[in-house]
């Protein structure tokens, strides 16, 4: 199938300039106008891009044309180096393996690839193979937890810009061996004799390492093996959002000029790019920033496992959520105020606007707010024996005494998806809410699972959470840059229990019914069949 072909890259706009100088490695004077008034004048004149919805055919007549076009079988390779989807089932599979997966590897990320793994497999019969980067506690050459035709395949490297003795590299610096990474993953495709049908890359780091594996594997097998790319979040997007948090000398161990530039020429270069929300469309077809034809993008947001993520069940949930207001000494009478999510990387969380907006809440609402908890749920440990958290430990418990509010918060430290379905019911249960305000937010799980076990989600106006979310129906979206309006929200749905009783039932019916991991699995695998030659028309 013949690709589209990029339009002519137009840099004479304010936002064009600042992504060509951030993609030179932020050398030289600042672009004018500053970066603040460029987004200001690149909203006012931005043609809003939409796409079609991606046509796809019922479940059954995609089995069939599986059948009919593999009749050996679809293999696929998913590769996401830093993401390590056995996280996403980590009890099931310490209980399985004897294995401790390290709590660096949580995140939206890798239960996106987990769920969407086990349903290609369990759903449509096809082979899926995970690459992740190896670690001193993954021994074995494959992990079949996620499901028997979805083998999780650790990739050794030589050790280099590792962090501690678990052998972590962190994602900024995966680009610095991404060339070693992908030559040890066709070095395994070939000594097993496996066929790829297609690369499946997610984030910048796997887009990388699937535009390398399609050439270097085709090469290798004598064939043409065709790839994509899966944003999950876009580096153009993180570094407009972090810009003004870090200071020049933070923001240079991200690596944003190598990110973008991997981003970018991936993208280009690969067969079907898969945007994770509609609003990062726009960035990733702009002929000044991305510049990726608007033809090969589909968009393929997350799901929710409605099994695992439903309304409270006494006879089910009860030992769970008795355990967990046990062990953090809650009582029943407290109203839980739940942000979920890797607090480590608390500034991207927004972790200090939360902590502005809970204050707030209490001043306002007065004695009404004394039952009122806060809990932090996935900030760093406070006994680190690896050296990589401490730090950062320390400056979260120093926002949380600078607000104010150290008396009624809860610091929790990371914890396996499995658990997060009791503190979603206990949230429900006290009345609560599940807080998300992050600097950026492309799309958003957590909010979709605390939806569907019921829970009022009060969240950002931007990224992901307005595809899903309408305004006093069934969620509260605020403008994070409005500490006033976030901190009159959240009171209000605290205080008025007609409304959140109202939000909480159209939260369930939102999530429950329009975002099943079945349908993702379904979109994905259509949208690789569209451009493959066996699945074109």
């Amino acid at each position: 199938m013949r690709k589209s072909e990029p339009e002519a890259v137009d840099n004479s706009g304010p936002l064009s300039r600042w992504f060509e100088w951030v993609s030179h490695g932020c050398e030289g004077p600042q672009p004018l106008p500053p970066l603040p008034e460029a987004v200001r004048l690149h909203t006012r004149r931005r043609r809003k891009e939409v796409l079609a919805a991606l046509e796809t055919p019922s479940e059954a007549q995609v089995c069939d044309t599986l059948r009919r076009q593999f009749p050996s079988g679809l293999t696929c390779a998913l590769v996401s180096y830093h993401t390590n989807p056995l996280y996403a089932i980590r009890e099931r599979v310490r209980d399985e393996e004897g294995v401790d997966i390290d709590p660096f590897d949580q995140g939206g990320q890798g239960t996106y690839q987990e769920r969407l793994s086990f349903e290609l497999a369990e759903g449509f019969d096809v082979r899926v193979l995970t690459f992740t980067m190896a670690r001193s506690f993954l021994t074995r050459q494959q992990y079949l937890n996620i499901h028997p035709s979805a083998p999780v395949v650790p990739v050794p490297h030589s050790g280099q810009f590792v962090e501690d003795a678990s052998g972590l590299v962190k994602k900024e610096n995966i680009y610095f061996i991404i060339d070693e990474l992908v030559d040890n993953t066709v070095e395994y495709l070939v000594d097993h004799a496996l066929e790829v049908d297609f690369f499946s890359g997610h984030y910048a780091t796997g887009m990388a390492a699937v535009r390398r594996l399609s050439r270097k594997y085709g090469d290798a097998m004598e064939r043409t093996v065709p790839y994509s790319a899966t944003t999950h979040s876009l580096g153009w997007d993180r570094f407009l959002a972090t810009y003004d948090v870090y200071t020049q000398q933070e923001l240079a161990r991200f690596n944003f000029d190598r990110r973008l530039e991997e981003e970018m020429v991936s993208m280009q270069g690969a067969d079907a790019v898969i945007t994770v929300a509609p609003g990062e469309v726009e960035t990733v077809t702009h002929p000044g920033l991305y510049n990726v034809p608007r033809d090969r993008v589909v968009t393929i947001p997350g799901g929710v496992d409605t099994q695992v993520f439903r309304p409270y069940r006494a006879g089910e949930d009860w030992d769970a959520v008795t355990a967990l207001r046990s062990r953090h000494k809650l009582t029943e009478g407290d109203r839980l105020i739940l942000v979920i999510g890797r607090l480590w990387d608390y500034r991207r969380k927004g972790v200090d606007i939360t902590l502005e907006a809970f204050a707030g809440a209490r001043r306002v609402m007065g004695a009404r707010a004394k039952s009122l908890r806060l809990a932090l749920v996935g900030v760093p440990p406070s006994e680190d024996a690896t050296g990589k958290w401490g730090r950062l430990r320390v400056e979260v418990e120093e926002l949380v005494a600078k607000s104010g509010v150290q008396d009624s918060t809860l610091l929790v430290e990371m914890i396996p998806h499995e658990v997060v379905p009791a503190w979603l019911h206990f949230t429900a249960l006290s009345g609560g809410v599940v807080l998300a305000l992050p600097r950026v937010e492309p799309w958003g799980l957590m909010n979709l699972e605390a939806m569907a076990t019921g829970n009022v989600v009060v969240t950002i106006d931007k990224g992901g959470p307005p595809n899903y979310i309408e305004s006093g129906h069934n969620g509260l979206l605020v403008n994070r840059d409005d500490p006033a309006g976030t901190i009159q929200a959240l009171a209000q749905v605290l205080s008025d229990d007609e409304l959140a009783d109202r939000m909480r039932k159209n939260a369930h019916i939102t999530a429950s019914t329009q975002h099943s991991w079945a349908d993702v699995a379904r979109r994905f695998l259509w949208a690789h069949l569209r451009v493959m030659d066996a699945g074109s028309p």
